[in-house]
């Protein structure tokens, strides 16, 4: 599949084969899927059984925590060097879901859910100044990883609540 604005599996196997009709969310679209070989569907996520959702949120939170210590480099997306919205997307990119580049166009997407609510795997979003400029990933056990700033490696951390703008399910 290609690479889009939304978040799509990077290959067809990562969709239910037995999967009558799901409805959206967003805008209450009704799409039917009857194999693995239909086509994406029109929603800024695929929607997936939960068990598989948290499979590939896991595997993302996985290749998350394989870059820990790596440096912080403003603009990055690949091992080497990553700020906090690459991190987050090569993670999901390991896991087979391609999410949008930046924290902003990432926190449009998934499904919000509460701190009470939240899941390894589920972006958490912080908003300095009206805009959300930072995301990090729940790790469980009230910690989270994140790639922060220069001068600061990819670290796991406790959870913070100062500038929590929203948390975000995505798989």
């Amino acid at each position: 599949m290609s690479r889009g604005k939304h978040a799509r599996p990077t290959s067809q196997h990562h969709l239910p084969t037995a999967l009558a009709a799901v409805t959206l969310a967003a805008g209450s679209v009704l799409a039917c899927v009857g194999s693995a070989a239909a086509a994406p569907m029109a929603s800024s996520t695929v929607a997936r059984p939960a068990g598989q959702a948290n499979v590939i949120a896991l595997r993302a939170l996985d290749a998350a925590l394989s870059q820990l210590g790596t440096r912080y480099r403003s603009g990055g997306s690949r091992p080497g060097g990553f700020d906090c919205s690459g991190l987050v997307q090569w993670s999901y990119r390991q896991a087979g879901l391609f999410l949008p580049r930046t924290a902003a166009a990432q926190s449009r997407i998934g499904v919000r859910v509460s701190l009470s609510q939240i899941r390894p795997g589920d972006l958490i979003f912080y908003s300095y100044g009206g805009r959300v400029g930072h995301v990090a990933m729940a790790a469980g056990d009230g910690m989270l990883i994140e790639s922060s700033q220069s001068g600061h490696p990819v670290a796991k951390r406790r959870i913070y609540t100062r500038g929590l703008a929203a948390i975000r399910r995505v798989a």
